[in-house]
């Protein structure tokens, strides 16, 4: 799997593939639906299947100290894109810069000139843009403005509830792990440093 920094250093095999976008904490079963629908339809195309996504959370770039808890680390998280078939993922070194753009603008510079992509495959409830102020109606504007097609896949729900990184991370802190493992699709672990002491 490529690991690709910068908007300018995309490699041709990865244009004109598809591309899915976020954050993707805890890569649970929404994005896990999100991320295998990418790789089949990139699959379907012939193309790459490409990540764009954040670390550290777009939220302590915006509000240093208001992110919320990572519910894994970024190595589990590439982990897990790489585990299902995802060819490319680009994070960006100018996480303020990329999080700055319209909606628009961060279509036209990331899908359409440094990806040239062929579609995008979103959930239902994706944001984009600064401010979150693009929408799921804006992104398939702008995907025909652009020449891609774009794809919505349904919610996932557990327990008759959606699957969220925010329900996950509640779960977690009220100890309910088992819940936590139902929405994650496996059970839920915690990396850390043992000390003496």
């Amino acid at each position: 799997m490529e690991l690709i920094r910068d908007l300018e250093s995309v490699p041709d095999a990865v244009k004109g593939g598809v591309l899915t976008v976020g954050v993707f904490d805890g890569v649970h079963l929404g994005h896990q639906a999100v991320l295998g629908r990418t790789v089949a339809r990139a699959g379907d195309l012939g193309a790459a299947a490409t990540v764009f996504t954040f670390h550290p959370h777009p939220l302590e770039v915006l509000q240093p100290g208001e992110a919320p808890p990572l519910i894994q680390t970024f190595g589990q998280k590439l982990e897990m894109m790489r585990a299902v078939g995802v060819a490319a993922v680009l994070w960006p070194r100018d996480t303020a810069g990329i999080l700055a753009m319209t909606p628009e603008g961060f279509i036209r510079t990331v899908a359409r000139d440094a990806l040239a992509v062929r579609a995008m495959v979103e959930g239902q409830g994706f944001r984009f843009g600064a401010g979150g102020a693009g929408d799921p109606a804006l992104l398939a504007d702008l995907g025909r403005a652009c020449g891609f097609d774009v794809e919505f896949v349904g919610a996932v729900e557990v327990d008759g509830r959606r699957v969220s990184s925010t329900r996950i991370r509640e779960a977690i802190a009220a100890g309910r792990v088992d819940e936590a493992g139902r929405c994650l699709g496996r059970p839920y672990s915690y990396v850390g440093t043992v000390v003496e002491g």
